[in-house]
């Protein structure tokens, strides 16, 4: 599916526009989904994995609070 931008330039934050430039934004390969890691199993996850994928959440909510225009 692609990607729908919002109706009211207004509300469009920096994830918005980010999200149509580069509909991978990822910190690391490792958390594409079809990305398959030797380290990240369930019977042994990977440390290295949890800590990066709660920084991309993290990343994700920030983007998605600030808005474009308070930048401009």
């Amino acid at each position: 599916g692609g990607y729908i931008l919002k109706a009211d330039p207004a509300e469009l934050t920096l994830y918005d526009i980010i999200s149509v430039v580069d509909q991978d934004l990822f910190l690391n390969k490792c958390l594409e989904p079809e990305y398959d890691c030797e380290r990240d199993k369930d019977l042994s996850p990977c440390k290295v994995h949890r800590e990066l994928s709660r920084i991309q959440d993290i990343l994700e909510e920030e983007l998605k609070r600030t808005p474009v225009s308070e930048l401009i």
